[in-house]
C-alpha cells in the first residue's frame, strides 16, 4: 500500500496493489503520476524492433 500525505503530514490518498502492480483499492483525488514501483508513469509505448 503507498499513501499520500499533506504538509501536515495527514494521509489524503491510498492504493493498494497486488504483487503484479495491478491496483486493488485506492482512495483520494490527488493527481499522482508516481504508481506501484515509485516512478513517473506515463502512456505506454510500443517498441518496434
Amino acid at each position: 500500500m503507498r499513501q499520500l500525505t499533506n504538509l501536515s503530514q495527514a494521509m489524503t490518498d491510498a492504493v493498494s496493489y497486488d504483487a503484479w502492480g495491478n491496483v486493488l483499492s485506492s482512495s483520494g483525488a490527488t493527481v499522482n503520476p508516481y504508481k506501484f514501483v515509485g516512478v513517473w508513469v506515463t502512456t505506454p509505448i510500443a517498441i518496434v524492433g
